[in-house]
């Protein structure tokens, strides 16, 4: 048993479904302000009893119950390279590493909301669900750390708000399965005061961007660009953990990425005798991957490698991703 960062996703998911559980937490009733831009777009269950579940409710179930995972910054870095250019695809179940998951990023991830602030994240959680709107899908959540100092909501909070711990819910949305993205109809926020709404074809790019990342973020967990280990707990985080009301999983999936040689196929024409005077970046790409299980065709990074000879210059050229089939 050791103890590394990656132990920040166990602790940090104990905290958060232990406080949604709880009723009149303040960080459950921070999570029921969320219920109107979620809840209304389907994503409603009624428990034995009769009583409908809200947000809170979901998080609280589904932090209590996801897989954890820790996502290094190198591998972040990838799905940043990669997802502006991730083809528009639907989201299917299989995308998803496990039906429920909870990843702490190693570095924040920055965006822009609809106000033109710096956001940022650097925890996802993810549960797929029934929705009444939409059929099934993956309701997600965000949550962002409020010591990152690039966010600029985050260097405005009120007493109120660093009162709920440092990870905070950010944004929580819906993804359904099976649906084409651009069907969805965009959620409307206006909540708070700031600055005016961006431009309506903004606010849609924003929509693409973010729909775009995650599909990317889900769909590399599972690719061989990922490298997943498991790792355990030290004994005394283990003893804690065990005290609340998480299931208490054995370790966490470290995603970190893989590190390739530099072991490249031949390209046609190049013989023994060539002679390199330079080292190069052979750029990563999407392809478009039948897969005979699935019955259909299926976008995949291919990974960007060097090639040329160790002991000669690096020449990086401008480059652009490019869709392949």
């Amino acid at each position: 048993m050791t103890r590394g960062p990656w132990v920040e996703a166990l602790e940090v998911q104990a905290v958060l479904a232990e406080a949604h559980a709880r009723p009149g937490h303040p960080v459950r009733r921070y999570a029921e302000y969320f219920d109107h831009d979620v809840l209304k777009v389907g994503i409603r269950e009624t428990r034995p009893g009769g009583r409908v579940w809200s947000l809170a409710d979901f998080l609280a179930e589904g932090l209590a119950t996801a897989d954890p995972y820790w996502v290094s910054a190198d591998m972040l870095d990838v799905v940043d390279a990669a997802a502006p250019s991730m083809p528009g695809e639907v989201l299917h179940v299989e995308d998803l590493p496990s039906p429920a998951g909870f990843a702490v990023l190693e570095r924040s991830v920055i965006r822009r909301d609809v106000r033109g602030r710096r956001i940022s994240f650097r925890a996802v959680s993810w549960w797929a669900v029934a929705s009444d709107g939409y059929g099934s899908g993956v309701l997600y959540a965000l949550w962002t750390d409020a010591e990152e100092p690039e966010d600029d909501i985050n260097a405005d909070l009120g007493t109120s708000r660093r009162a709920l711990g440092r990870f905070q819910l950010m944004h929580a949305g819906v993804m359904p399965f099976d649906t084409d993205p651009a069907t969805i109809p965009l959620q409307e926020r206006e909540q708070g005061e700031g600055p005016p709404l961006l431009p309506p074809e903004q606010v849609e790019a924003q929509a693409v961007e973010s729909w775009r990342w995650h599909l990317t973020f889900w769909r590399m967990m599972g690719q061989r660009i990922a490298h997943t280990t498991e790792a355990r707990p030290d004994r005394a985080t283990a003893r804690r953990l065990a005290r609340t009301t998480l299931a208490a999983p054995e370790f966490v999936q470290v995603v970190t990425l893989r590190q390739y040689r530099d072991k490249q196929p031949p390209v046609d024409g190049e013989g023994e005798g060539v002679r390199w005077s330079r080292r190069w970046i052979v750029g990563g790409h999407w392809r478009n991957q039948w897969y005979a299980s699935l019955g259909r065709h299926r976008a995949i990074w291919i990974a960007p490698f060097v090639k040329g000879p160790a002991d000669k210059d690096l020449v990086v050229a401008p480059r652009v991703y490019r869709w392949t089939r």
